[in-house]
């Protein structure tokens, strides 16, 4: 099974964030061994996507406040065809730590679409029955 997700993790272009790391400044792009700059995200309007990552509330959320150990991050695009084609085995990848015990509530997996708007990250996740929560990133700040 390790070697299923180490073969996914591969297959994937995401970014691994742990947790406990401290934050950069916005404008800084990380170094490799580095951190990623503080990303603020609008919190899920699905209560179960916010259950999943452990928040409550409303408005902005830091993604430091996701109760996780380690952060999986897929930044794609509604309109990159290797997004679209990739989208099941992330699902996968997705189901796996979720029916693993030890990796369920530890590892967490959200996406973030680059350049895309709510209305076509929602479509993203609908087309491709993304079970993660994905978020929006119209003007690119977060993938600059």
């Amino acid at each position: 099974m390790k070697r299923i997700f180490i073969n996914q993790l591969a297959v994937v272009s995401i970014f691994v964030l742990i947790l406990n790391a401290k934050a950069i400044g916005a404008n800084s792009t990380p170094k490799k061994g580095g951190t990623l700059p503080l990303i603020n995200l609008d919190m899920p309007k699905n209560p179960v996507q916010r259950s999943y990552l452990g928040l409550s509330g409303e408005g902005l959320f830091n993604i430091l406040q996701i109760k996780a150990e380690v952060l999986i991050i897929q930044i794609f695009s509604m309109y990159c065809p290797l997004c679209q084609r990739e989208a099941s085995r992330v699902n996968e990848l997705f189901e796996k730590i979720e029916k693993d015990p030890k990796a369920r509530g530890k590892l967490k997996l959200i996406g973030i679409g680059a350049g895309n708007s709510r209305f076509e990250v929602d479509i993203f996740q609908k087309t491709y029955e993304v079970p993660f929560p994905l978020f929006s990133d119209g003007n690119f700040s977060i993938y600059k």
